[in-house]
């Protein structure tokens, strides 16, 4: 019974802890947005009013601010918070900052705040957990890296997978046990495929090549599928060995 009533009380503090950080980075999200706008308001204004005579000014606004060691903290900061905090549309942010900064500093701002933010939820679940339903809604990633012969190949593909909730990937990361050095790569490598894809989309984008753009998303179609029968593969040798 004590057990029993031990347990409850720390998923329930678990629950409360998770809820705390995702409460404040919701807040951090939304003070860097608020940050942002009031650094890009000239642009916003611009963006209310668009049309081509305000066209050049408004990506003159852009590149001004776009260097600014500040801007770039706050950006830097926003893509980790966005990649930290699980539900927010980091695909959509991400693809954003590809057109803004084009597919080489947005490959690197997207590959920095992907993998920062991941280190944060991991370093969070390193300490509290993960609630029993949470853990239950899609065990089976969990499962599946867990049981791979090599889980830090199962982390790399789980951070490569853009439509596989990182969250319980990084929570696999936590289990593990596995050595920080060993997971920072995982996530660096595993990260590497969409951070550039939605930076090249982003910029195929405002170059206004949109065949390309087309081609990147159906690029991130086929590295899931690729990854689909990796883990097949993977899965069917652990069965043998078993």
């Amino acid at each position: 019974m004590k057990t029993e009533n031990t347990e409850k009380t720390e998923t329930t503090t678990a629950r409360l802890i998770c809820a705390a950080c995702v409460l404040v980075g919701i807040v951090i999200i939304v003070g860097l947005l608020y940050a942002l706008s009031k650094d890009f308001q000239q642009v916003i204004q611009n963006v209310i009013h668009y049309n081509e005579s305000v066209q050049k000014q408004f990506w003159a606004g852009i590149r001004q601010h776009q260097t600014s060691p500040i801007t770039l903290l706050i950006v830097f900061a926003l893509v980790a918070m966005l990649a930290a905090v699980p539900g927010f549309p980091i695909s959509v942010a991400c693809i954003l900052i590809g057109v803004i900064y084009g597919r080489y500093w947005g490959f690197c701002i997207n590959l920095v705040g992907i993998v920062c933010g991941n280190l944060i939820t991991y370093s969070i679940l390193r300490k509290v957990g993960l609630s029993k339903s949470a853990q239950h809604h899609d065990g089976r990633v969990v499962r599946n890296i867990m049981k791979m012969k090599k889980p830090v190949v199962g982390l790399t593909i789980g951070y490569a997978v853009p439509i596989v909730p990182t969250i319980f990937v990084n929570y696999a990361a936590s289990k593990l046990h596995q050595p920080l050095k060993d997971v920072l790569i995982a996530m660096g490598i595993g990260s590497i495929p969409t951070a550039l894809l939605y930076a090249m989309g982003g910029d195929f984008l405002n170059r206004g090549d949109y065949k390309i753009a087309l081609i990147s998303v159906l690029a991130v179609g086929i590295l899931f599928l690729l990854v689909k029968e990796l883990r097949k593969h993977e899965e069917t040798h652990a069965e043998k060995e078993a």
